[in-house]
């Protein structure tokens, strides 16, 4: 009969059913010289008693592995938050990767011990990630909310015919104002809504400043020349702006997928690339948002002069 802690999956449970065949046999199995009997019972006791304290020790690491594993779970569920009920989302799926590979590396650990924990660290996962799809919904309703808005006084200083310098110049505050709503929720919006934003305000400035050409003499001729300049620099700056926001919401992208395969896969070498590639991402994200807001800046600065 072969001793259980020979096997590494640790089959105490096999061991101690032959154990009771071989009991049984001692008691049936005749003639059987007395010697014999004796000679074989202290060898079958000594087995057993070997077995039961591999089978303790076995336990004990099992239970010690078992807790390790449960309080990593638990730190995971109430850590890694960026503010009030806001996740940090790039925290949170570094410690899981953390996790996952201790339920690969963390030996022994009982079958049910990892299918019960597993199926909390898997169900944790899952909440997390239907949580941030959610935020991503409620971010995208609250954006198209603000677009919206912005839209709407856009439009309300469009010009559809010839008026005094008085009702262009107030058409002008109006579009002033969306541009300043946009300014102010541009980090709560998409980066599809706010291009669509800059795209129509862009579009009913050179509606108004089509109409301002009628009332420039020689004087206003020469202010023009200026301003054309500085329209130049704000149509550029538009173009790098509409660029950078393409690339942001790409390598925001690139970022959510890496996040979904590090939670995802139990390849330690795909883990392990895609974690280099989500640092390098996570890196770019700041660099354009930095950019971004250098863009806007100069936009801002440039149409103030538009109307100063």
């Amino acid at each position: 009969m072969a001793a259980a802690h020979g096997d590494t999956n640790h089959h105490f449970g096999a061991f101690w059913g032959q154990v009771k065949q071989v009991s049984d046999l001692f008691k049936t199995l005749k003639p059987l010289r007395r010697e014999d009997r004796e000679r074989l019972w202290i060898e079958f006791s000594a087995l057993c008693e070997a077995v039961k304290k591999d089978q303790q020790g076995f336990d004990k690491e099992s239970k010690a592995n078992a807790s390790t594993i449960e309080s990593e779970i638990g730190s995971l569920s109430s850590g890694h938050w960026a503010g009030f009920m806001r996740r940090d989302y790039g925290a949170f799926w570094g410690h899981a990767k953390e996790i996952s590979h201790m339920f690969k590396t963390l030996k022994p650990l009982r079958r049910e011990d990892r299918e019960r924990l597993w199926d909390k660290f898997s169900g944790l996962c899952e909440e997390t990630r239907n949580k941030k799809n959610d935020e991503n919904e409620n971010r995208r309703i609250k954006s198209k909310i603000h677009r919206d808005s912005i839209l709407d006084e856009a439009e309300r200083a469009t010009l559809t015919f010839l008026g005094t310098i008085d009702e262009l110049k107030a058409a002008g505050n109006r579009l002033r104002e969306a541009g300043l709503l946009l300014s102010k929720y541009k980090h709560e919006m998409l980066g599809e809504h706010k291009q669509e934003c800059f795209d129509r305000i862009q579009e009913i400035r050179k509606g108004h400043d089509a109409w301002w050409e009628h009332f420039k003499g020689e004087r206003a001729k020469r202010h023009q020349d200026f301003q054309s300049r500085v329209r130049t620099n704000i149509s550029a700056n538009y173009d790098r702006l509409r660029t950078a926001t393409d690339a942001l919401e790409r390598w925001r992208r690139n970022a959510d997928n890496l996040r979904d395969i590090i939670s995802s896969t139990s390849n330690d070498s795909h883990q392990e690339k895609a974690s280099g590639w989500l640092s390098e991402a996570e890196d770019k994200i700041r660099d354009i948002e930095e950019s971004i807001e250098r863009i806007e800046s100069w936009i801002y600065e440039d149409e103030q002069k538009l109307i100063s």
